[in-house]
């Protein structure tokens, strides 16, 4: 319940500010971010040639306090694959609104992405993903050149390739590099929703 507040809170803050917004405050739970400097253009022409294709998983990468993965419990309801899950055509609703993002991590050599998906938002140009994504707190930099490609498949940005204009994590992740609080928000630069959909997020 502690984490859908937190998510609730970042997603209805990043909504009211736009891209422009900043944001810091004191405790673990409030957002904090900034927003990217670079313009859409100079974004884009990063990504053009190979630059997706050598992107590898930030999961990959070493962090002080342990893997970025996450293993069920036994207890877990969910079920285990027997093979390759195919999600089917990429570029139809609701499948279209998850998607790869890209970025690099100064401080850190190479190319990487994650995944996220574009949710519901006053403004129509929110993805969330995780707090690793847009921020690493080893560092203590932002990711730069940040993408989101929606229905991205076997290397195709099938659905073009849409540039953050601001990015978004909690204290926690930032200050204290807690897991419980490893979320990010991207903030387009245009109301994608409104061309795409978006997934609802609620809360109870």
């Amino acid at each position: 319940m502690r984490v859908l507040l937190i998510l609730a809170a970042l997603v209805l803050v990043t909504s009211a500010l736009g891209p422009a917004g900043v944001v810091a405050a004191p405790n673990a739970g409030s957002a904090v971010g900034h927003r990217v400097a670079r313009s859409p253009g100079e974004i884009r022409r990063f990504w053009d040639g190979e630059a997706l294709a050598n992107a590898v998983p930030v999961e990959q990468l070493d962090r002080p306090n342990g893997p970025l993965s996450f293993t069920p419990p036994d207890t877990s309801s969910a079920s285990r694959a027997t093979r390759d899950f195919v999600p089917g055509n990429v570029t139809a609703y609701p499948q279209r609104v998850h998607g790869k993002i890209f970025f690099e991590e100064p401080g850190n050599p190479g190319l990487f992405s994650c995944s996220g998906t574009l949710v519901s938002s006053k403004l129509q140009n929110i993805v969330i993903t995780a707090g690793h994504c847009v921020f690493n707190p080893t560092t203590g930099q932002y990711s730069a050149n940040v993408v989101f490609d929606p229905g991205y498949e076997a290397g195709t940005a099938r659905l073009g390739s849409y540039p953050a204009a601001g990015l978004f994590t909690l204290n926690g992740w930032k200050d204290q590099s807690s897991f419980s609080y490893d979320i990010g928000v991207i903030v387009l630069g245009q109301p994608l929703g409104n061309t795409l959909g978006t997934r609802g997020v609620a809360f109870n």
